[in-house]
């Protein structure tokens, strides 16, 4: 009786941890489409390039270095216009959004994602 039981556990366990597997495949798909498109620009392209060419290099503290000042660089343009008077603040805070959308889609795409490992089985 107590196997029959461990034996239903495990086939929900495994049915359940392929379903979690699927949206989670799902999902990063997802989340790499909207990444690709919006890091469309010739900027952002360059910037991903050299930090995938960091990544690879095993050297993920420059591919951080990288991200970060770009970073820096957007803020500092929104600030600029806002200082200038070029746009105001709301169009500020909306482009301090993309911006880290931006950021957030280049770390995406050039760090590799990490693979949940299921100490159950």
């Amino acid at each position: 009786m107590l196997h029959k039981m461990r034996e239903d556990l495990r086939i929900k366990r495994d049915s359940l941890s392929k379903k979690r597997d699927s949206l989670s495949n799902i999902i990063s798909k997802l989340i790499n489409e909207h990444a690709i498109e919006i890091t469309k620009t010739r900027e952002s392209q360059k910037v991903l390039q050299e930090m995938r060419k960091a990544v690879k290099a095993d050297n993920g503290a420059k591919a951080n270095k990288i991200l970060m000042d770009y970073r820096r660089l957007l803020l500092d343009a929104t600030s600029k216009k806002v200082r200038f008077g070029e746009i105001d603040w709301e169009t500020s805070r909306a482009e301090v959004k993309a911006m880290y959308k931006i950021v957030k889609a280049l770390e995406t795409l050039a760090f590799p994602p990490v693979k949940i490992v299921d100490v159950l089985h």
